[in-house]
């Protein structure tokens, strides 16, 4: 007999939070007006305790969710800051970059407020407006902190270009509409559909100016693939360790074009470092805990899942580290390991040492079977409300009822 959902359930979850993003996992949330508020019918703690438990049947069905596009090798969405030096560093920079995303004007660009601009005036016209922010001061030419942050939206080729844009249009709508202003322009010219993304730094109204991190680049990466989903579309977006790809970074582009120059088609797989058999391990950990937990499920359709997993684990052995190529690491573990049980032995000799110097040997008080009967001990003395046992070497300090207890064995 299985476990019930809910012990399942509880595993996925605490298994998910090591593999996948904590965005992914998060119920999707509902409009406002349509919540239902369970408090009023059944009181606060009954109605806080039935929302809990939803969300985490939400969460728990969204692990699913994701370690099947994960195990079945769901196209990964691409987002990424483009690190060109000083880009987006003053107006001078954030006007050559609208010029080359939009091929000098002859692609169309699109707003924030939905406006489709076509041709160069058109574009002249907006460079003019992004040159004074939203409160009224003027974006320097040179600036020393970014003023704008180009972002690329990108997946797999043969996916319908149209809508990666529908994707990316909801989803700065949702992320940046109301706080940021934004233009974006779509790129067909490579397999690859991508989106070029500019976005303003000072905020619309009041707010912080945008500084995003790997949080924040996680989290868009899982709202765009849930934006290309609801388009109807196969998207997922994972850590690359989840996936077995640690150690195996794609290039950068001025790399892949010099390779490509000079006829290099694949690069040399790079040796295997500690910190990335250290992640490989406890990624293994992780979709180990997955597999037992869904084999032991009452649901046949966890247990399916669970063979999924463990054929994906064989294609990438997540768990099966080539240990034997990397000598150092396993030196450093035999030692540290030979180093522990060392350590562990001469406490446990020091505490049984402790014991016997303790029970102090009193011949008068034999017993039938030749052992030495403990008894309260006359020549002991309070101290700090504990009892000391003289001891030729030492005194031994002893909890208030440690006499009562001397000689017994456990």
């Amino acid at each position: 007999m299985g476990l019930p959902k809910t012990y399942v359930d509880g595993y996925l979850v605490d298994w998910g939070h090591a593999l996948f993003y904590e965005e992914s996992m998060r119920p999707k949330q509902k409009a406002r007006a349509k919540i239902q508020n369970p408090e009023r019918k059944w009181g606060a703690a009954a109605g806080r305790a039935m929302m809990r438990s939803k969300q985490a049947l939400a969460s728990a069905a969204r692990v699913r969710a994701q370690v099947e596009r994960t195990v079945s090798k769901t196209p990964e969405v691409m987002v990424k800051i483009t690190s060109k030096k000083d880009a987006g560093r003053g107006m001078a920079r954030i006007r050559a970059h609208l010029d080359y995303i939009t091929r000098n004007g002859k692609l169309e660009i699109e707003t924030d407020e939905q406006e489709r601009l076509h041709g160069k005036q058109p574009l002249r016209d907006l460079q003019a407006d992004w040159s004074m922010n939203p409160n009224g001061t003027a974006i320097p030419e040179e600036s020393h902190r970014r003023e704008a942050f180009n972002v690329i939206f990108s997946m797999a080729a043969g996916t319908p270009a149209e809508d990666v844009r529908q994707a990316v249009r909801t989803f700065l709508a949702q992320e940046f509409g109301n706080r940021h202003r934004y233009a974006f322009v779509l790129h067909t010219d490579q397999a690859h559909p991508h989106v070029h993304v500019c976005i303003q730094a000072a905020p619309k109204y009041r707010g912080h100016r945008l500084n995003p991190r790997k949080a924040d680049l996680e989290r868009w990466r899982e709202g765009f693939a849930e934006a290309l989903r609801d388009q109807g579309l196969a998207a997922n977006a994972t850590p690359r360790k989840t996936r077995a790809m640690v150690g195996r970074e794609p290039l950068k582009q001025e790399r892949y074009h010099l390779n490509r120059k000079r006829g290099v088609t694949s690069p040399s797989p790079k040796p295997l470092t500690r910190q990335v058999i250290h992640a490989y391990h406890q990624q293994g950990r992780a979709w180990n805990g997955i597999v037992d937990a869904l084999k032991q499920s009452e649901d046949t359709a966890d247990q399916r899942l669970a063979s999924k997993v463990e054929q994906f684990m064989k294609v990438a052995p997540l768990a099966q580290i080539p240990l034997a190529k990397q000598p150092g690491v396993i030196k450093r573990n035999e030692k540290q390991r030979k180093n522990d049980e060392r350590h562990q032995t001469r406490l446990q000799k020091r505490i049984i040492g402790s014991n016997l110097s303790a029970a102090l040997h009193q011949p008068d008080r034999e017993t039938n079977d030749g052992r030495a009967k403990a008894a309260r001990n006359t020549g002991m003395r309070k101290l700090s409300g504990r009892n000391v046992a003289p001891n030729r070497r030492a005194e031994v300090l002893l909890q208030p009822n440690a006499p009562h207890r001397l000689g017994k064995r456990r």
